[in-house]
């Protein structure tokens, strides 16, 4: 019986009840806060897509040492037009330029790690050369690349004929 009139006297009371109704509905909060849920917008789907799913068809994506990488992934977003140069070996200074405004992406996992996409017929023109190289920024606007064509010098023989 005494608990009822407890719960009787409580209910009148107006001022235990507004409190009552804050504490609860703060309780109510609080756990609700460790409840939400991550809704993946198809941006972040977007974010998912794996490196080789963006390569075009008939591309490769071809990972490249450069002595400059520090300098070029502080300057650059997730992508830049590059000139690859080979490096002279004796002051490892940028010798000779390989390719021109060649696309370089960061990895999405290792953002220290470059990579450039090369048509898959050329990616041998790169690899002829060794590594590490060197690369300047070109301007995003003009996006056509190229190989720089080699040009090697032929022997010449000179062969000498005895005539009697």
């Amino acid at each position: 019986m005494e608990v009822k009139q407890k719960l009787k006297e409580f209910a009148q009371n107006e001022k235990i009840r507004f409190t009552f109704i804050f504490l609860i509905l703060g309780v109510i909060s609080y756990l609700w806060s460790f409840q939400s849920k991550v809704v993946e917008t198809p941006a972040a789907i977007e974010d998912h897509k794996e490196l080789d799913e963006m390569i075009p068809e008939g591309f490769a994506l071809l990972p490249v040492e450069l002595t400059n990488k520090e300098a070029l992934t502080a300057l650059i977003g997730e992508t830049a037009f590059v000139d690859l140069y080979t490096l002279n070996p004796q002051n490892l200074s940028p010798h000779k330029k390989i390719a021109v405004r060649m696309k370089l992406i960061k990895s999405p996992k290792n953002p220290d790690q470059l990579a450039i996409i090369i048509q898959e017929s050329r990616t041998l023109d790169i690899l002829k050369y060794p590594g590490p190289y060197f690369a300047t920024i070109q301007n995003r606007k003009n996006t056509k690349s190229e190989i720089v064509p080699t040009y090697s010098k032929s022997e010449t023989t000179i062969q000498y004929s005895e005539e009697l």
